[in-house]
């Protein structure tokens, strides 16, 4: 797919949960119950195509994904193949009021194209007043899409 195509689904998914959960950004749940519900409707663009939307996914193929600092890692939302290096698609991080410089640092190192994860898009979403505010990520470095 598409960079663009990528970013179309990204952000059709968060325009689908500020139409129909944005309580939840009011009642001030956890953070994984709004990363859960814009997976949700990720999978609308991906599940006939073979392709899997997780939750927290802690895995390299069958192994712990170790982060910066060597750190297991957990990035909120993953689009990608399971134990398979050859088709992670997207990368997510979901925050509700401030973006954290350490989900920068997950994103830019599973985007890297000589890295070992080689997601084809990082993004970060972070919702400022009930808005979206992207920051989107390729091959490693933040990018205007």
């Amino acid at each position: 797919m598409s960079t663009t195509e990528l970013k179309n689904a990204v952000e059709s998914a968060v325009q689908s949960f500020l139409d129909n959960d944005n309580d939840l950004l009011d009642l001030k749940v956890y953070e994984p119950a709004v990363s859960h519900r814009i997976a949700f409707y990720l999978e609308r663009d991906f599940f006939n195509k073979g392709i899997h939307v997780d939750c927290e996914y802690d895995k390299r193929l069958d192994q712990e994904k170790p982060g910066p600092n060597e750190t297991p890692m957990r990035p909120d939302i993953v689009v990608h193949t399971r134990n398979t290096q050859e088709n992670n698609l997207i990368a997510i991080e979901v925050k509700k009021k401030h973006v954290d410089e350490r989900d920068i640092a997950k994103l830019q190192m599973l985007t890297r194209g000589n890295g070992l994860y080689k997601y084809q898009l990082g993004v970060s979403v972070c919702f400022v007043n009930n808005q979206p505010q992207y920051r989107w990520f390729i091959g490693g470095t933040e990018t205007q899409i």
